[in-house]
């Protein structure tokens, strides 16, 4: 597949890259481009800019383009929220494209209180909800948009390089899970590339107990 990948540089979007680069045609959106070559990634195709740049989005958004996958995280800018827009705008120019964001663990719904997502509920333990309403501006947009869209919600995402099992459940977060590490995260979505069954659904993961 001919994959764009935003935030290619971070924790998760690096493992994620490293993952994906021998089977599939990369394109990486990223601000500092010697981060790529710090981290050893060799992607196919290195954009300098910024996903705030409508003209950016569209030169690794186009025609031949399967799959968007976005890795950012929030950075207390609100990025998420900001790029929504057009970011949304560019893939529905091309309707066969797919969507695959990394949100968060509390935009999921509560499990015990209906009607309330886990950052609003007693299951959150944050608080803080900045980062988890940035996730759910993005969230909202998408879910009245056109795009075929998943967004992998992972629980607490420690930096570990070990891939352990997963468990996941549709749109609530799994019972008993606690973490997953970035590894887990990027081969679990790597996995789950075409996984038809996640398309409009937040997808709750952690790391299963045996």
């Amino acid at each position: 597949m001919n994959i764009t990948v935003l935030g290619a540089t971070g924790r998760t979007g690096s493992k994620l890259v490293k993952s994906l680069e021998k089977d599939h045609q990369l394109t990486l959106l990223v601000r500092d481009p010697d981060k790529v070559a710090n981290l050893e990634l060799n992607p196919q195709v290195i954009v300098s800019g910024n996903v705030l740049n409508i003209d950016d989005l569209r030169l690794v958004i186009h025609e031949d383009t399967d799959l968007v996958i976005s890795c950012l995280a929030t950075d207390k800018q609100n990025t998420l929220s900001r790029m929504a827009n057009a970011l949304i705008a560019r893939m529905e120019e091309f309707p066969a494209i797919r969507f695959i964001g990394i949100g968060t663990a509390g935009i999921l719904d509560a499990r015990h209180e209906p009607g309330k997502y886990r950052f609003q509920s007693t299951e959150s333990k944050r608080s803080s909800t900045a980062a988890a309403e940035d996730h759910l501006a993005l969230y909202e947009k998408l879910r009245q948009s056109q795009t075929d869209w998943t967004i992998i919600c992972p629980t607490y995402l420690p930096d570990d390089d070990q891939e352990r099992p997963v468990v996941f459940e549709l749109n609530r977060l799994p019972e008993g899970v606690k973490r997953i590490g970035t590894a887990s995260l990027a081969r679990f979505i790597t996995d789950h590339l075409q996984n038809s069954d996640f398309i409009h659904h937040r997808v709750g993961a952690g790391e299963g107990y045996d």
